[in-house]
């Protein structure tokens, strides 16, 4: 058994192969072991590693007191709330009540609890440390279209799981999937996630150039097609590394949303099935794009044919990138650790001297004076 789309859709020879045999047990995502009657206070955490920043809040990897076990933290701070208002504090309590009613699935990174203390709401998850897929694409991509149909695979079981339980994204882009242990790609954020057929008003919900057109203007239904929307232009951003609909203003972009504003690329070509498949993903009317009645639309469409979808749900497949290692805290650490004060009650352990984040790969140009020949020439240091 071999993973590959269908073959009539590209003219071009594959530029590799994904092993059939199942991968490593060690690599599996499985339920985390870690239960919440572990963790009853921000004290019981001792945060180890920054792992990036929202809108709200930032993320950091802790270490349960007293044991090896790893989780994500989702830190909020209080006074951000007080500066705001209770729209920030709603979504975190959505997502909170939504990871709380779903069954653990290996496609979805679950919750474990919800701490406070004076100075902070956090969020405990299940922890991702590879990176968003965002930066997958950034690093690897554009994708040939095995590993893209793959990535997509993952995105649909995604989608499908949460969408057999009512719930709606309204989120869905590459930097809310992050990679896993086995490559394999996991969901998260639902802060703004919705269920189905609730009332309320879905416009403007979402980023810009992933949302469908029934999020920006009335008159068409609202429901689960906005996230198959965005999941077309996903698809279409690991076969080009750029989004279909582009604009230097949101409301540029949602123009060229609006009127179907968008090009096939050039080269490599595309064979119909993966066109055809993209198209129906964008199509302008929700009741009758890919997806709308239920997500084997999607997975029986032509270009995933060649797809066994017990296998891919149950990660069979070797992913095109497996993260090497396993051990997260020995790393260099890529960003500075938080501030001890704003972390709460959560104790903050430093890493060693030769491991803290540092300028070793700074991001600006640096004018280097060559004094033999009395000339200056740019050396060009990148991240």
């Amino acid at each position: 058994m071999e993973f590959y789309p269908a073959l009539q859709q590209s003219p071009q020879k594959p530029q590799s192969q994904h092993n059939p045999q199942p991968a490593p047990k060690s690599i599996l995502k499985q339920k985390p072991a870690v239960e919440s009657a572990q963790i009853t206070s921000p004290s019981d955490l001792v945060v180890v590693r920054s792992l990036g920043s929202g809108a709200w809040g930032q993320v950091v990897m802790a270490q349960i007191a007293n044991s090896n076990s790893l989780v994500a933290v989702k830190v909020f701070p209080k006074k951000e709330f007080r500066l705001t208002g209770e729209m920030d504090r709603h979504e975190i309590n959505t997502e909170k009540r939504h990871l709380s009613r779903l069954p653990w699935s290996p496609f979805l990174a679950g919750a474990v609890t919800a701490i406070s203390d004076a100075t902070n709401l956090s969020l405990v998850l299940e922890l991702m440390p590879h990176g968003s897929f965002h930066q997958l694409i950034d690093r690897f991509g554009p994708f040939n279209q095995i590993d893209a149909c793959f990535y997509y695979c993952n995105v649909v079981c995604a989608i499908g799981f949460i969408h057999s339980h009512g719930l709606v994204s309204r989120d869905i882009k590459p930097a809310n999937f992050l990679v896993g242990h086995d490559g394999y790609l996991v969901m998260t954020d639902l802060g703004i996630a919705e269920q189905e057929g609730e009332g309320g008003s879905w416009l403007d919900m979402g980023t810009a150039q992933y949302m469908a057109p029934e999020l920006i203007q009335q008159g068409y239904p609202v429901g689960r097609a906005v996230d198959w929307w965005a999941s077309g232009v996903m698809l279409y951003e690991m076969l080009t590394q750029t989004v279909p609909f582009q604009g230097n203003t949101d409301q540029s972009v949602f123009h060229n949303i609006l009127m179907l504003n968008y090009e096939w690329p050039k080269e490599p070509v595309w064979g119909n099935s993966l066109k055809h498949i993209i198209s129906r993903l964008f199509t302008f009317d929700p009741q009758h794009r890919l997806g709308y009645s239920d997500t084997r639309q999607v997975m029986e469409h032509p270009w995933l044919s060649h797809v066994d979808w017990i296998c891919m749900r149950h990660r069979v497949y070797e992913a095109p990138w497996v993260p090497g290692g396993t051990e997260l805290t020995g790393k260099w650490h890529s960003q500075a650790m938080p501030a001890s004060h704003s972390m709460g009650g959560m104790e903050v352990r430093h890493p060693p001297l030769h491991l803290r984040h540092d300028c070793r790969y700074p991001t600006r140009n640096f004018i280097v004076k060559d004094q033999s020949l009395g000339l200056e020439s740019e050396d060009l240091h990148k991240s």
